[in-house]
């Protein structure tokens, strides 16, 4: 069955709608997720009731310093270098955390006032807070229309669900920093509403709220009838996302497995039930399983009494009882235990299995980096041109794939390109991973290809340097402010240009060169996006000596690959699990949230000659 996740539909129904009111402002990703967090976070045990006691319900100082000093203050420091750019969209995130803080006061004072809410000072809890709101609830979906090849299963997370003090109905929670158009909003509602009724959690004719956080909160309540003209452009927009319309092209499929292996799935399962149960730690599996290339995904149910600690401490345990070469991957999500376990049967995800999901030459250049599939066998990309990661840091040892990670990322951007639209700069230390791509008339010169120490990457660097400063005083002359806008503008191409250096530590040969190298990162890391100039920078040593603070703080985007303990896993993703990886392109991606786990597709040499050969790019599609 085809799947959409509401993330996907809400981003579609924001594209639509072109642009936002002039009378909001449009906040960028990376502080509309963090917004998120902090609202999962004050909506949580650790949020209000952490926060306020008896009295105190309405004391919006003291939930705002709440607010900033556990939740936001401590996530804009670690994501300084994605906000670098977003002074105005900070400063509107820290007024809606405000704002919320002042819409939460008053409906904790009405639910205490109702008795929905009563602190017990015998626990020194706040009692009937879980009845009263349920943040970050999962929410699922199948919508079918005659007409469509197949059902689609529609599935996400809603903000919040609250339940209203006064009326006692439960209400969708949508948090968003600026004024969408009226169409975006209904679309939205719409969906929440048909998501909610689908669960059981709301009857069709309920309302559902809207609640706007910007400088002030402003609620607005959609009844039934009001969602029902916008219900049919939704399961439109749902049918053509998941090419499920009559003559639509097939959506890309989980690899499925055969009978044999799907009933090994089930089988390691239920095996991996008993093995908890046997060390005191009771589950319940339903028997859902997904199979990725080179995971299987166990979702299980903990008892009441089942810590997720304690399972975590059983990793080990698990490896050794289960046969397992890495101990599994274990995780709560959304009030599940998540537990990824290494593949028997491990598949091998074939660049030429995705090249129909890698977009197509434009004329005006593609941004968007492939990064891997995910367990739905869908391509996922990063956009350089996202001031969320415009530059980033791959890391991974021998073995784990990293090198065969940029060239797939290489090959990508080629297939997505013309030389007219992209040029790229190669450091290649050991003269291994691009030697295909010399004479390539997607290298930015005679000199694209950087062997060092017989070519210098600083002078590369400073090339590079030099060229975004060339640009930005096109850009004063043009009165234009970045790349796109430029060749809106004048109808005029300038070649996005994208710096690949492998095996970083290898440059750092001592430390004047060290340094050279880090301002000159710097440099391109606080002023380069706007240019479309950008940095992928890779390294087999993930330690402190090689991923300075400044680097980290100048490369926002993260692949991490397999590495060789948590200290480097941390180093990379901020969490330890990268060491436990299975290699050969088990990755995690780490932009804005939490790190997303993916498979790089193998570009085989076959197909890195087809692609990479100078006579044969121009006709690596036909």
């Amino acid at each position: 069955m085809p799947q959409l996740s509401i993330s996907e539909i809400r981003r579609e129904l924001l594209r639509t709608a072109r642009d936002f009111e002039s009378s909001g402002a449009q906040s960028n990703a990376l502080a509309g997720t963090l917004f998120h967090e902090v609202l999962a976070c004050l909506m949580g045990p650790d949020g209000w009731q952490a926060a306020l006691e008896p009295g105190e319900l309405n004391d919006t100082r003291r939930l705002v310093r709440h607010a900033y000093d556990r939740l936001l203050g401590p996530r804009l420091t670690e994501l300084q270098a994605g906000l670098r750019e977003s002074g105005a969209e900070t400063m509107e995130l820290w007024k809606a955390v405000i704002a919320t803080c002042e819409w939460l006061g008053r409906v904790l004072t009405a639910a205490e006032r109702r008795g929905a809410i009563h602190y017990d000072r015998g626990t020194q809890r706040w009692l009937g807070a879980e009845q009263l709101c349920r943040p970050e609830l999962e929410l699922e979906w199948e919508v079918r229309e005659p007409h469509w090849t197949a059902p689609v299963r529609v599935y996400g997370i809603a903000d919040s669900l609250w339940k209203d003090p006064e009326s006692g109905r439960w209400c969708v929670l949508e948090y968003k920093l600026g004024k969408l158009r009226p169409e975006a909003d209904l679309g939205q509602a719409c969906l929440y509403h048909a998501a909610l009724a689908a669960s059981g959690l709301s009857q069709a004719d309920g309302a559902l709220a809207v609640i706007t956080f910007g400088v002030e909160a402003e609620e607005r309540f959609y009844q039934s009838a009001e969602l029902v003209p916008a219900q049919a452009a939704l399961r439109a927009l749902i049918g053509r996302l998941a090419n499920v319309l009559p003559g639509s092209p097939a959506p890309p499929q989980p690899l499925a497995a055969d009978a044999p292996s799907a009933e090994a799935h089930q089988n390691l399962g239920k095996k991996l039930v008993r093995v908890l149960q046997g060390y005191g730690v009771p589950v319940d599996w339903k028997g859902e399983v997904t199979a990725g290339p080179s995971f299987l995904r166990y979702f299980l149910i903990p008892s009441r009494q089942t810590k997720i600690k304690q399972v975590k401490d059983r990793a080990e345990d698990l490896a050794m009882q289960l046969g397992l070469a890495r101990e599994p991957m274990i995780q709560n999500a959304g009030g599940r235990l998540v537990i990824d376990i290494s593949r028997p049967d491990p598949q091998v995800v074939t660049f030429q299995s995705i090249l129909s999901q890698i977009p197509r030459p434009d004329g005006l250049g593609c941004s968007r980096t492939p990064l891997g599939v995910d367990l739905n066998g869908v391509l996922q990309f990063v956009d350089l041109a996202s001031s969320n990661n415009p530059h980033l840091l791959v890391a991974g040892t021998a073995g784990s794939g990293k090198s065969e990670w940029l060239r797939s990322a290489v090959a990508g951007l080629l297939l997505a390109n013309t030389p007219e639209t992209l040029r790229l700069v190669l450091i290649d230390p050991k003269r291994t991973a691009f030697s295909e791509l010399k004479g390539s008339p997607y290298l930015l010169d005679s000199g694209g290809l950087i062997y060092p120490p017989e070519h210098s990457a600083i002078d590369a660097l400073d090339s590079l340097i030099e060229e975004m400063e060339r640009r930005y005083r096109i850009f004063e002359q043009t009165n234009t402010s970045d790349l796109p806008e430029y060749q809106a503008k004048t109808g005029k191409l300038l070649p996005r240009m994208v710096c690949v250096c492998d095996e970083y530590a290898d440059l750092l040969s001592d430390r004047a060169a060290t340094r050279a190298i880090e301002a000159a990162i710097g440099r391109l890391g606080a002023k380069a996006r706007a240019a479309g100039i950008h940095l992928i920078i890779a390294t087999q040593h993930p330690d402190r000596k090689t991923v300075t603070g400044a680097l980290k703080m100048n490369l926002g985007g993260r692949v991490c690959l397999r590495v060789g303990d948590h200290h480097q896993s941390n180093m990379v993703i901020n969490q330890s699990g990268a060491e436990r990886l299975l290699g050969r392109g088990d990755l995690f991606f780490l932009s804005i949230g939490d790190p997303v786990r993916l498979q790089s597709p193998w570009l085989s040499p076959e197909d890195r000659s087809r692609i990479f050969g100078q006579s044969a790019i121009s006709t690596a599609r036909r």
